[in-house]
């Protein structure tokens, strides 16, 4: 019979068949449109139908002794039994079929065929939950695709290699790699700019198919991943539309697409959590509600996997939300452990949620079928599976549970948690997944601090601490969980940590200069951990440095909260000083639960009413007597004249301005110029340009919501006549002309006199120019992308007129990633509105003092402008309200 090797297109859907082949060698046989009706059933995820009807087509092409299509067969077959969770078949028949082919002569045919089979060879690796080999594998049969010039095969390739990018932790690059498949290269999802996703979402619209259908939703899944939630977002809701235009019917896509939508709605709620916004996570967790509702309701729900994940999913978003009775009916009336599963990575990682959502609910004392052994039972179970996987990681992690399980609940399962835990931190150490790794050493750490051994526990938290550190480049490598639980996942081990160092468990021991030492270290550590998570990333650059190096007249001094201590009160307040003689100083405060974040809110209510200055001194000089008044005698006493205080600060204190602090007599600012930094370490070089050259720009009209800033003219002109300097006012401060200017030379001053708001939400914090918000990213891109060929970093970059967000405990974080992340050596900012009069006089006298002394700090020049303040008689501006908001982030030198 007479071959025909014209190839034809087949629009494969599904998660994973729609982009395992772009073609198949046709056949003058009934084997084509075999294969044709076993797609169907495969789009409705009917996976036995499937393999039944492709083992007739198998039989056709034998007889008529059609290898290329037989073998072509096999990569058909093995992708079904992928699906059923025959993993030794799925290999047997990719064996098969690269045997067949072995001898066939070197066709175009061959080589697609070659590709096809090493594809899914690629799928089985994945699904597995290898995805090292996956890639390894994909890149065979890509060249194979090259070869030909089969470019839907190619983007199949580059599709499927996004989720084992994923699963590697890489989302940067996943993402990149889907801009590729969108043929928009050479741009990064990092800056992936508004106006370029709105193309990418339109050209699909208008020449949408199925692959590019599958593929916005995997874009949008990887935006969710890199924390572009409103990127991702805006995706998936186009990926949802055109499906439905399509009327496509195929439940492997649609549910897809649903559960990317669910899993971006709940990233939202887990960010909007972390940020203390309720009512958002309450919309977004009502959002994720109702998709599993919807996923579990509509008839082409076929498969069971999708039924039980959304199932699972249900249950753990109800438990974040406390509805107790609602997780209960769940886990009482479904089977969320079916045996007919076919066990693959992701039904393991789901059946590892349900493990600890049930931990959960006992905790909680809800009543629920399952004792605590059949909970130890189901991590023994997935542990074993994962073990036939070859998937080291997930047995890591159903080991490490378990033991942490059998430790606190004391199983009757004759198995030794200190040895479970043990084996889960060889498993992930030996198949390098430190992401894993970092829980286990924590894990020991706890289990050895309550048994008083204090060196194991020591050594145990120490590597857990070199490990996230390790991680740190590699932030994004954490499960999308953990990075939106920061607070629970990640930053318990940096306190846990520094408690341990400084107390020892042991009243009588005064912890040694070491100790002090790598307690400074870890909570330097812990505030540049807070801004990588802030941004979702870890691009802000750090470096050790000692105070000696920047100012031999500056000392540090660190603060952090620690939960609990050994008088059983809620809270304990850790102090250290760090002076340039090497030498440290520590003390510690015991605080009742509620003390330190009620006085700290109440005193700064009073700094905002000039009137209750009694009540303002009151509080300052109780805040001064934790702070300050241990460390007098130290400071007092210094080899090096201090003149300078650079406080490193945590929690509520980081909204409160040391300035304002009050010994009975005096203020702080009347002793010591101030600065805050996150930590040395992240402090950028001041700039070696002598000469003070600033850009100017300002709003003094009314915009928006925004009041008008009457004086800005004012302050801006003194600006003009102290500085060498460039003015933009009111319509000429656009982003266009601001992006112009910033580029026409190299300025060591940036000046932004308008309205801005710091918040723990870096796309709520911005700056107002004269036609749009600038945010956080924006204004970073604009100052460390200027293209200039001797472009120096900016010395200093002030914003008057901003404020810290009201009711934003965190909010100062955004002011700490403004200095940090725009590349700037510091930052003068003010933490809440105040007269726009009294900032002219005083941004006058700063200058003044600036241009005047080269040799004086940033630091000296504020804190001699704000006394110059007192100096006006005629204005009573000695009160803490109009000195007291102005603070220098980063580097006061």
């Amino acid at each position: 019979m007479k071959r025909c090797w014209q190839l034809i297109i087949i629009s494969l859907l599904g998660f994973i068949l729609s982009l395992a082949f772009g073609s198949f060698v046709s056949s003058e046989t009934n084997g084509i449109s075999l294969i044709q009706e076993a797609q169907q059933q495969y789009q409705q995820g009917l996976f036995k139908p499937s393999l039944k009807i492709l083992q007739q087509a198998e039989q056709e092409f034998i007889a008529h002794k059609q290898t290329l299509q037989q073998a072509q067969t096999q990569a058909l077959i093995s992708l079904n039994e992928q699906q059923l969770g025959n993993w030794k078949q799925a290999q047997q028949v990719l064996d098969y079929g690269l045997a067949l082919i072995a001898t066939e002569p070197e066709t175009t045919n061959k080589q697609q065929v070659l590709g096809q089979l090493w594809n899914a060879q690629g799928h089985l690796y994945l699904r597995k939950g290898q995805p090292k080999k996956a890639l390894a594998t994909w890149d065979k049969a890509e060249m194979y695709y090259q070869n030909i010039a089969d470019y839907v095969g190619i983007k199949g390739i580059r599709l499927a290699r996004t989720q084992a990018l994923e699963n590697l932790g890489f989302y940067r690059r996943a993402c990149n790699n889907m801009l590729d498949i969108f043929s928009a290269e050479n741009r990064d999802c990092q800056q992936l700019t508004n106006e370029e996703l709105e193309f990418i979402l339109k050209s699909v619209s208008e020449q949408s198919n199925t692959l590019q259908i599958e593929a916005l939703s995997s874009l949008a899944n990887s935006l969710m991943l890199l924390g572009k939630l409103d990127k991702a977002q805006q995706t998936i809701e186009q990926s949802q539309t055109i499906f439905g235009q399509r009327n496509l019917q195929s439940s492997l896509l649609s549910n897809k697409i649903s559960f990317t939508a669910a899993n971006i709605a709940q990233a939202r709620a887990n960010l909007a959590q972390e940020r203390e916004d309720k009512p958002q996570f309450v919309h977004q967790q009502q959002k994720a509600i109702t998709i599993y509702h919807n996923i579990l309701q509509t008839t082409n729900s076929q498969r069971l996997r999708d039924i039980t994940e959304a199932q699972i999913n249900l249950l753990n978003l109800y438990i974040r939300e406390s509805k107790w009775d609602l997780a209960r009916q769940i886990v009482i009336q479904n089977n969320l452990t079916p045996s007919e599963i076919p066990p693959n990575y992701r039904t393991l990682k789901t059946q590892l949620i349900l493990a600890r959502s049930l931990t959960t609910l006992k905790e909680n004392n809800v009543s629920i079928p399952q004792s605590w052994d059949d909970i130890g039972t189901l991590y023994i179970k997935i542990g074993q599976q994962a073990h036939n996987l070859e998937n080291y990681s997930l047995e890591s992690s159903a080991l490490g549970y378990l033991g942490q399980l059998a430790y606190e609940q004391q199983l009757d399962l004759n198995i030794d948690p200190l040895l479970q835990i043990e084996q889960a931190l060889h498993l992930a150490q030996s198949n390098q997944a430190p992401e894993i790794a970092y829980r286990w050493q924590w894990q020991l750490g706890r289990i050895y601090r309550q048994q008083q051994d204090i060196a194991k526990a020591l050594a145990a938290y120490q590597a857990a601490f070199t490990t996230l550190q390790d991680l740190r480049s590699d932030l994004v490598a954490l499960d999308r969980e953990i990075q939106f639980s920061f607070r629970q996942q990640v930053e318990p081990i940096y306190r846990e940590y520094t408690k341990l160092l400084l107390q020892e468990q042991k009243p009588e021991i005064i912890a040694s200069a070491d100790n002090l030492k790598q307690a400074r270290d870890v909570i330097e550590a812990l505030q540049l951990a807070e801004l990588d998570n802030y941004f979702k990333d870890a691009c802000v650059a750090s470096q050790q440095r000692n105070i000696e190096e920047i100012d031999p007249s500056a000392a540090v001094i660190y603060t952090i909260v620690l939960p609990g201590n050994r008088q059983n009160t809620a809270d304990i307040l850790e102090v250290i000083l760090s002076l340039p003689d090497g030498s440290f100083h520590h003390h510690e405060v015991v605080i009742t639960d509620s003390q330190l974040t009620n006085t700290i809110n109440q005193l700064n209510n009073y700094l905002l009413q000039p009137d209750r200055l009694n009540d303002t001194n009151y509080l300052s000089h109780q805040v001064y007597n934790w702070l300050i008044q241990p460390l007098e005698t130290a400071l007092n006493s210094s080899s090096s004249e201090i003149n300078t205080l650079v406080f490193v600060l945590d929690g509520e204190l980081q909204n409160l301005p040391m300035s304002s602090l009050y010994d009975g007599k005096q203020y702080l600012l009347e002793k010591y110029a101030i600065a805050v930094t996150p930590g040395l370490r992240l402090l950028n070089a001041r700039s070696s340009s002598a000469k003070l050259t600033a850009l100017a720009g300002g709003v003094s009209q009314q915009r928006a919501n925004f009041a008008a800033l009457k004086n800005v003219k004012t302050e801006l002109k003194t600006i003009n006549d102290t500085l060498n300097s460039q003015t933009l006012l009111n319509s000429q401060f656009n982003s266009q002309n601001f992006t112009n200017t910033i580029n026409s030379q190299p300025f060591s001053i940036v000046h932004l006199a308008t309205h801005g708001q710091f918040s723990s939400n870096p796309e709520q914090t911005f700056i107002m120019l004269w036609d749009r918000q600038l945010t956080i990213e924006d204004l970073s891109y604009l100052l460390q992308n200027r293209n200039l060929d001797d472009s120096q970093p900016i010395n200093l970059l002030v914003l008057s007129a901003c404020e810290t967000a009201k009711g934003d405990n965190r909010a100062t974080l955004g002011l700490a990633g403004m200095s940090v992340r725009t590349g700037v050596s510091s930052t003068l900012a003010t933490l809440w509105q105040i007269s726009d009069r009294s900032t002219a006089v005083m941004m006058d006298r700063f200058y003044e003092y600036l241009s005047q002394n080269p040799n004086i700090t940033k630091a000296e020049a504020l804190r001699l402008a704000q006394l110059d303040l007192w100096k006006v008689t005629q204005q009573d501006w000695k009160v803490p309200l109009f000195w007291a908001a102005y603070v220098i982030v980063g580097n006061w030198t």
